[in-house]
Formats: C-alpha cells, structure tokens, sequence
C-alpha cells in the first residue's frame, strides 16, 4: 500500500515530460528511497506517467485512475508545464475530486508570485489556468529550479535532497527533523547489517563466491547512504547554525558571531562567511573578552594608548590594545582588592595606581615590564580609613591627585616611589561626598552629596591644587522613598565646561549641565530616557561625546554639538549584562565598556561607515558626461575616465580620491549625439566620429589613434558599449541591429556579424572578461533581456532571449563571474542565475530598501559587492558573499548618482547629477572581508563554548573555531 489511507500511491507526479522527465524521475526515486526501512523495496509509492500523454481515451483512464488511487498530487510547476493542456486537465480533475490542501507545488522553472489570494498572472509563469483561484492561502512550494541538465541527478545533491525532505515530510505526516532522523537511522541500519552480511559471507567464501560479490555492492550501497547521510546531517547543522546567526545578530552580535564561526568550522561556504560579514558590518562590536575578575568598575588607557587598564572586585587586569580588533591579556589580575574604586596611569605610563574605595588603600605598581608589573613599595592609606566611600584620582606630572571624603583631596607626591609623599588639602570639612569626578585637564572638580532627598553636586577650581576654590553648586531633587539615593556616576569633561550626573533616585535618564560660568550653570538636556538606573556616564578625550550605560545593557553615545542638545550618534548592543564602566581610548576612537559579568568589549566609534566618499566630487569641465570608467593603468596610474558625447575627460587622481591632472581628449563631431565609451581597464577609448563611423584610441599614455571602425551599409550609429578589457565592442545601429566587433586586433577590427535584432534597445553590458552581452530592450516590455554568448572571438550566439522582470528594467548588470544578472524594477532589485549552458532561472530574492528605485548598478571587481543608485535613490551597497542572501551594509543616506562604476581595490564613482565625479572607499568592508575569521573571532569570546556545541551540533566531534 501507498499510505496509511488504503490508497495504492502516496503521490502523484504531474510534470511536462520533454522539460522535465530529468527531474520528475530523481524526484520520484528521492522520494522512494528517503527514510526507507531496510526490509522493504522502497519507502513510498510513486505515481509517474513516463510513456508521454496522446489523445487516447485509454491512456487517460489509467491516468485518472492512478490520480483516484494516490493521496497526494505533486506538480512541477514550470513555464512549459503552465502551458500543457495535459498537466491543466490533470490538475483540473484532481481539484474536482479532491482538496487543494493535498497539492504539493515544486518549481523547477519560471516564477511564482502570490497576491490578493491567488496567484499574481502578471508575475507567476509556471502554474497552470486550472490552479488558480482554487487555493485557499499561499501554498508552500519547494524550489528544484537549477536541476535541469544536472548529471546524475540523485540524493547526494543538496538541493534535491532538501525538497525531497521537506515533501517526504507531508507524505509520511511526520516532522521534517524526525523524518531526516530517521533517513539517518535507516542508513546506519543499513550499515550494520551489510557489515553484519559481509562478516558472515566471508566464512562461505570457499562455497559461495557469487554471494560475496553481493555483500560487496550492499557494502557500497551502505557505504554512499552513509556518506550520503553525514552530509546531509552536515546541511541541515550548516543552515540551522547560519539561521540562527540570522535571528541573534540584532540583540546580540557576540553569539552570532559564534554561531557564525561554527558554521564555517562545518563547511566554508557562502552562506556562513556572508553571515559572518552581516554580524561585522552590523555592530559597532570590535572586540570582547572575559576578565573573569567580577563585576568591572573602572576602565581606563594609558596615555600612550596602548595599554587598557581594567579594575574589577577581584583584581585590576591590564590589556594590550594597541590593536582594537583584539584585547589580549597582559598581566593581572594583580590583586585582590575590595570594591576597587580608581585606576590611573602616570603620565609617562610607568606607574599605575589602584584605589580601593571601602579603605582608602593606595598600591601603585611599576609598569618598566608591563607583562610583570612589581608593586612600588608599601601600599598607604589617603587620610585614614575611608568607609564605603570614593577615591577618583588625576595625575600630574610627578604626583597623583586623590579625592575623598571628609577631608577632600590629597596630593601624593611619586618623586621617591618607595616613599611616596601625601599632603592633604581640604574641601568641606565633614561632608561625606558619595562621588568625586575630576576633569582631565585637572582644571575642575565635582564633588556629590546627598541630603534631606535632594542631591547637591559642588565644583570647586583646581588649577591650584593645593588651595581649591569653590565655584558652583547644582542641585537635583531625589526620591527620598527609594531604596538608594544620592549620585551613581559623575563625570566632568576634559576641560571642565560640562558636567554629566544619573542618579539613583531622581528619573529623567541622565542630566547634562554646561558649567562654562559654575555659579550660573545650565541644563542643557536630559537624555537617556526615563529611567534612574544608569551606572555609567564618561566623556571622550575631546569632550565631543557623552558615553552612557543604559539599564537594558546598551550604550547610548550622544554627540555634544557646541551651543545645541546632544543628538544620538550610536547606540550599542551586545552587552551581557549591565554596564558598570565606561572609558574612551586616548583617541577617542574606541569606547571601553565593562558590566556585571566580567565582560569587556571595545566598540568601534571611529568608522562613519563602512563605505565612505573619498575628498570632495570633482568637477568635469562642464562637458556632458555620461558614463565613468575608474581604473589603474598598466603604468601604476590610476585614472578616472568620463566619456560624453565627442570627448572624454581623462582625470589622474591620488590614492585619497583627490584629482591631480586633467586632460579633454576630443575625439569626434559632437553633434552627431553617439557618447565615446571606455573599456574599464582604461586602455581603449571608442569615439564616433560620423554617422557610421567609429575612431578607436589607445588612451594607456599619451592618447593616440590605433584603428577604424565602419558600420556596414546604411544604417547609422546609436550606441556603443565595450568589454571589460576592450577586447569587443557592441554597436546598436538605427535598424535596431547589435553588431559584435572583435578588438584584440585594434589596428584591424573583425566584424563577428549581428547577434540580435530588438527594438527600443535601452542598454548594452558585457561581463568583464566579454564572454557575456546583455541586452536590455525594456521599451519591449514585459521580459526585455536578451543574453548573448559572445564567443570571446569566435561565433556569437543568443543563448536565452526574453528573460527578466514583467515590466521595465531601469537599471542592468552582470557579475564578473557572468552567474549573476541584476535587474532593478520598481519593486526592487531582482536577481537571476545564468548558468554555463545558458539556462536562466529567478533567484528567490528581492533587494529593497528605501521607497525608490535605483538606475544605476555595478558588481565589485571581485563580484562580493553590488553598488546601487540613482538621481532620487541614495548610494546603496550590497554584500554579495551569499547571492540567495544578500546584505544591505553600507546605506550612508546620500550620494545620488547618474552612473556608478569600480575601480582599483574596493573603491567606486558615483557621478552626480550635476556631472562631478566623487570617488567612494569600501576599504573598511573589503579589510572585515579579508580577516573575516580574526575579526569574528575577535568578539566571539573563543567562539562556540564546547557544550553548547554538542547541543547544537549533534554527532560531529567539537571543533575549536577560534584560536
């Protein structure tokens, strides 16, 4: 029997058998060899016409009835099958005796698009008439597009397998894991008994030769299912480990990034290094590690920059961070310290001071060897013992600068390390401050207390530090009802002009006051929302920037314009747990956090974008441009090229995008309206120069001429394109003719004759190396790209014609490595895959982002990176490591352009609208590309923790991801 219903077949296969007989056969095999058990012929029953449908009643009867005797009707859907009245008349019975909900849909060509309940006709091409209307929702459907013509066409295909899998699922009523579950089982199965088959068959060799060869091609069988199993296993681990990379990426960058790196350690495919690429581009997260020491406090870099500081309940760690893609641990922790209140440097970085806040005890350690630092001598007391009360310290040149309670500073003199000096200076004598900030310059002190529920904060001027000198006091009303009052983080800017204050008990995020004149101090904002659990707020070294921890584990980063509120500039995610600590590195370029859990992450704060303009868009002489070709020149120069209508402007520019020599090459009669085009290694210019008439130039030196061009006959020029390496040119003639031209002969051009004939032809582009022309006739409409196999020299021919969207293309291109066309519509980018032997499919993607479309795109030499815009669309770039997953990294909001084009390495022009050129970097992504495992290792704490591996990794031994 078929199924448990009593019904003889578990499915019935409807398809076009000229298109798909291939792929209707696989797929039936699949389905009756997934999960079979050992003792039987095969798992499921397969209904599959293989003789071919003719007019014959007889035929048609046994048709119809296998299509009575099967539970499932399954239909290749596909253009020719849309279009078959045999796979229209087979649908059409079943959904006349059967439910909608039992037809199964696998695509193995064409698109299928679902609107306002029923198929979108516009946009679907390979469902029949019948199935339409007939469905109550959108029916799942497995994608076998790019099967066709694929030798030996079994399980051991990934793509096959997994439809097989999900349809096998329906057939058996079971969960799709537990049914691949089981396919395992059944092969280990498998396995034992021919194991089990030889052992016995070996002791009656000498009687049963024949038997033997058997047991040997059960083996072989056994041994290729169980191949056939891992690999398997392997997949769905590799796509499970990449979606939930996907899933975790937003909230927290650190467990995707293991995630990611597991996936990578199962198979170094393209999915994982795209979603690696994701998890950089889409955090600030630069680097993370665990100190191990408790919850961290104070953080803090030596003046140098170099080394990280890092004091915590159990020990002050010290971390090199010379490279802020990595925290390596240099020593520590140096001891145990009870709730550490204060670390600083010296300014010549020799001495460290650690503070402990409950006693007041000072250690200062020698840093001569920064892998083993040495205590200094004896460690003292500031003016006693100082219960549960703060110790901030600034240094000078000789001396560090101690705040504390009840008798206010004290100037410990370091001259004799051995013997350090102390000389107290009173402040108010009595008053217990809950928190003391001094500002960078040593110019300005804060002092908090609390009192009656109302918070006082005291500034007094230190640029005399022996005899400070009150000059302000702010005042905050407080909750005299909750559980801790009083100041929870104080910090005064560099130079003392701003004050940042939360509090435990007053709500309103953090208050930020300008204290330029501290008698008359002013509240410039509250930010940071409503919430009074903020436990750390810093400053950067420039005073430009305001670090805040918020209560949800993120960090808020404010810009602090002069003269206007803060304006958000960053907000971090990936925190553990609640920040605690919060330093700038002496650059300001990297923020230092430090929370609860031991965990300390450095974030990038320098990098505006991972794509960014190059020095300002260059002007052209007001010539008319149209296209850019951005190149280095055999001679090691890089030059900008804009062609136009009877010339081009060729622009030598520096490494930092800034033009340095210009030169207007007038190549032909302006007035004819042919624009020059330039082949984009920069060598060959091609320039009408008449109606018919075409002036090749060789453009690597001093510009020269170095062939002719005539159009055959009487038909006259509209428009030229050339190849990557100006080794062909298209022309477009008036009698809607494509003409190929062979170039590596410059001085004697081959006509290689016309390759296609369309009218309202919009655009020509060649894939860099020419083997690939696409033709864009949008004015046709619906499906106006032709594909022309160039022959790279030989003979020319059309390969797919009428592919692409269903209604204009405003914008073509085509990756290097000629798999990939891009399209943009209105509804987006969509993206189609142009095999070796020319067949053409939609991939299931989309790319959309923003409420216009672009007009111009461009694939990155390399082909990792696609590059859109448009005169009302922002520059936009894409991630192309995963061309069925692409990533949008870099959205800056600005650069509309009329034409984009790469160049060297991994930067790109834009021409503007108004005809300048300005030259883009992707050097940032194109570096994370390059060090995708170090940069990913660099967050993901030694990646995937080995217990959590073996839950998410089942039967594969651990695999150490990072270093």
């Amino acid at each position: 029997m078929g199924d448990g219903t009593g019904r003889k077949y578990a499915a019935f296969i409807s398809y076009n058998r000229e298109a798909d007989a291939a792929v209707a056969a696989a797929l039936q095999q699949g389905l009756q060899r997934f999960a079979r058990p050992w003792n039987r012929l095969r798992a499921l029953r397969i209904f599959r016409d293989d003789t071919g449908l003719s007019a014959n009643t007889g035929l048609w009867a046994s048709i119809v009835a296998a299509l009575g005797d099967a539970e499932y009707f399954i239909l290749l859907a596909s253009p020719e099958a849309a279009v078959s009245p045999w796979v229209d008349r087979e649908v059409e019975h079943w959904l006349a005796t059967r439910s909608a909900e039992t037809v199964l849909v696998a695509v193995t060509d064409g698109e299928i698009a679902w609107q306002d309940g029923t198929f979108d006709a516009a946009q679907t091409t390979c469902i029949p008439t019948a199935l339409y209307g007939s469905l109550a929702e959108e029916p799942r459907w497995v994608d076998l597009r790019g099967l066709r013509g694929v030798p030996d066409l079994t399980l051991s295909v990934p793509t096959l397998r997994s439809a097989v899998a999900d349809i096998a699922a329906t057939l058996h009523h079971r969960d799709k894991d537990d049914l691949v579950g089981e396919d395992i089982r059944q092969f280990r199965r498998s396995r034992r008994l021919a194991r089990s088959a030889i052992g016995a068959l070996i002791a009656l060799t000498l009687v049963a030769t024949g038997a033997g060869i058997v047991a040997t091609r059960q083996s072989a069988i056994a041994e290729q299912r169980r191949q056939d199993a891992v690999r398997a296993a392997d997949l769905a681990t590799y796509r499970q480990l990449v979606a939930q990379a996907d899933a975790t990426r937003t909230g927290d960058p650190i467990l995707a990034a293991q995630l990611g790196l597991a996936a990578a350690a199962i198979s170094d495919g393209e999915r994982a290094r795209a979603s690696l690429t994701a998890t950089l581009v889409g955090s600030r997260m630069q680097a993370a590690a665990a100190t191990q020491t408790g919850i961290i406090r104070r953080i803090t870099s030596s003046h140098d920059g170099k080394l990280l500081a890092v004091g915590a309940d159990r020990g002050v760690t010290l971390w090199d961070a010379s490279n802020p893609h990595r925290l390596t641990l240099v020593a520590g922790p140096l001891e145990d310290i009870y709730e550490l209140n204060a670390v600083a440097f010296s300014p010549d970085d020799t001495v460290l001071a650690v503070a402990e806040g409950g006693s007041g005890k000072v250690t200062l350690w020698d840093l001569a060897d920064r892998h083993a630092p040495a205590a200094l001598g004896t460690p003292f007391v500031v003016g006693g013992r100082i219960d549960d009360l703060p110790v901030s310290i600034a240094p000078d040149a000789h001396s560090f600068l101690f705040a504390a309670d009840t008798f206010g500073l004290a100037i410990v003199d370091i001259s004799d390390r051995s013997h350090p000096r102390i000389a107290p200076v009173p402040l108010a004598p009595g008053r217990a401050y809950a928190d003391i900030a001094l500002s960078l310059d040593r110019s300005t002190l804060a002092a908090a207390w609390h009192d009656n529920g109302i918070n006082h904060i005291e500034l007094w001027d230190l640029r005399q530090p022996g005899r400070p000198r009150p000059t302000g006091t702010l005042t905050v009303d407080g909750d005299p009802d909750a559980a801790f009052q009083g100041v929870s983080s104080l910090a005064v800017s560099p130079s003392g002009n701003r004050l940042a204050a939360t509090f435990n008990d007053a709500i309103g995020g953090a208050y930020l006051w300008d204290v330029s004149l501290p008698a008359q101090p002013v509240l410039l904002a509250k930010v940071g929302g409503e919430s009074a659990n903020h436990h750390a707020v810093a400053f950067s070294p420039d005073g430009h920037s305001l670090a805040l921890a918020l209560e949800d584990y993120r960090i808020a980063v404010y810009d602090l314009p002069d003269g206007s509120a803060p304006v958000m500039a960053h907000e971090l995610v990936g925190q553990h747990d609640t920040a605690m600590a919060l330093g700038f590195s002496r650059d300001g370029a990297t923020l230092i956090s430090g929370d609860t859990g031991s965990l300390v992450i450095a974030w990038d704060l320098a990098t505006a974008s991972w794509v960014r303009p190059l020095g300002e868009p260059f002007d052209t002489n007001g010539r008319g441009a149209k296209a850019v070709v951005y190149a280095r020149r055999p001679d090691g120069v890089t030059v900008v090229i804009q062609t136009g209508v009877g010339g081009a402007v060729i622009t030598k520019v520096t490494e930092d995008g800034e033009p340095d020599d210009k030169t207007w090459l007038q190549t032909g009669e302006s007035g004819h309206g042919v624009p020059t085009v330039a082949a984009a290694d920069g060598i060959t210019l091609a320039a009408s120069v008449g109606a018919r008439t075409i002036q090749l130039w060789d453009v690597s030196g001093a510009p020269r001429k170095v062939g002719v061009i005539t159009l055959p006959g009487s038909a006259e020029l509209v428009e030229t394109a050339m190849s990557g390496n100006g080794s062909l040119l298209a022309t477009l003639d008036d009698d809607d003719q494509v003409r190929l031209w062979d170039l590596r002969d410059r001085a004697t051009p081959r006509d290689m004759g016309t390759v296609a004939d369309a009218r309202y032809i919009d655009q020509m582009t060649f894939t860099p190396d020419g083997r690939y022309l696409l033709i864009d006739a949008s004015g046709m409409g619906r499906r106006p790209l032709i594909l022309v196999d160039t022959g790279r020299g030989s003979t020319p021919r059309v390969v797919h014609k009428a592919f692409g969207p269903p209604d204009i293309a405003y914008g073509t291109a085509i990756s290097p490595d000629g798999r990939t066309v891009a399209v943009s519509t209105l509804g987006g980018i969509l993206l189609w895959d142009i095999t070796d032997n020319g067949a053409v499919h939609q991939l299931p993607v989309r790319l959309k982002a923003g409420a216009g479309h672009a007009t111009t795109l461009a694939f990155s030499a390399d082909g990792r990176t696609l590059v859109t815009a448009s005169t009302d669309q922002p520059i936009q770039v894409w991630d192309f490591a995963d061309r069925e997953a692409p990533t949008l990294v870099a959205d800056p909001g600005y650069g509309q352009a009329v034409a984009v084009a790469f160049g060297p390495g991994a930067r790109f022009t834009a021409t503007e609208p108004d005809g300048r050129v300005r030259i883009w970097s992707a050097d940032a992504l194109a570096s994370a590309r390059n060090n995708l495992r170090a940069r990913a290792c660099a967050i993901a704490l030694g990646g995937l923790p080995e217990a959590r591996w073996r839950e998410l990794v089942a039967g594969r031994a651990y695999t150490a991801t990072c270093p």
